[in-house]
């Protein structure tokens, strides 16, 4: 998994409940009842274990991703569509309803949102105590779940899949709104979807060339 810390690029912290090593406290219901929490930092294990133990799930993150990526270059709308059947078991029927016929990107985005709002409705927005470095109130998203928490930071862009190998990976901070990396670092992903293309386009060319080293092959023997 190609993850490295969010707190750098991540501009509203994601929290979870925790029962050690925490980084601070936050007040959730009546006067004295506090909450133990950490920043959420690394995902990967969670995400991983979804595989198996909870496909739906997984099935749902690659479909956020893929919305997203929609989103940011609207055209494939077919894309957008496979990503709907990815997402539709976490969510209620109703939500989707005439989305795939309508091929209007503002219903893709009202989708978008109402799929975030709809996966997202036990987090709460808090104000928690840090009890780390300086120790001050700061706002965060708080997350009953490590499931909300992924969703979170999958639905705030802060996490991506990529689109050759399914690892994570965290996008590099830029000020580009379309921000289009598909790709997890280190370039041998980026590499091999480049040359698939290439050979999509030039079959006849890849073909000669395969040929060629084959031969090469052959004659060093």
């Amino acid at each position: 998994m190609h993850i490295t810390p969010l707190l750098h690029i991540t501009p509203l912290p994601v929290l979870v409940p925790c029962s050690d090593d925490a980084d601070g406290i936050v007040r959730l219901g009546p006067m004295n009842a506090f909450t133990n929490v950490q920043v959420v930092k690394d995902v990967s294990s969670e995400v991983e274990r979804w595989k198996t133990a909870h496909p739906a799930r997984w099935a749902c993150a690659k479909g956020i991703d893929q919305i997203q990526k929609t989103m940011r270059e609207p055209g494939e709308w077919a894309v957008f569509k496979s990503a709907i059947d990815l997402v539709q078991q976490e969510l209620p029927p109703w939500q989707l309803k005439g989305i795939r016929e309508s091929k209007n990107w503002q219903t893709a985005a009202w989708a978008y949102s109402g799929l975030m709002s709809g996966l997202l409705q036990d987090c709460r927005f808090v104000i928690w105590y840090s009890t780390k470095g300086k120790g001050t109130p700061q706002p965060g998203l708080y997350c009953p779940s490590w499931k909300d928490a992924v969703y979170a930071l999958l639905g705030m862009d802060h996490i991506r899949l990529c689109e050759r190998c399914g690892e994570l990976f965290i996008p590099r901070p830029t000020s580009d709104p379309k921000n289009e990396q598909r790709y997890c670092p280190g370039g041998a992903c980026a590499n091999a979807a480049r040359v698939a293309r290439w050979k999509k386009l030039h079959p006849q060319r890849a073909k000669a060339q395969r040929h060629g080293k084959q031969k090469e092959k052959k004659t060093r023997r």
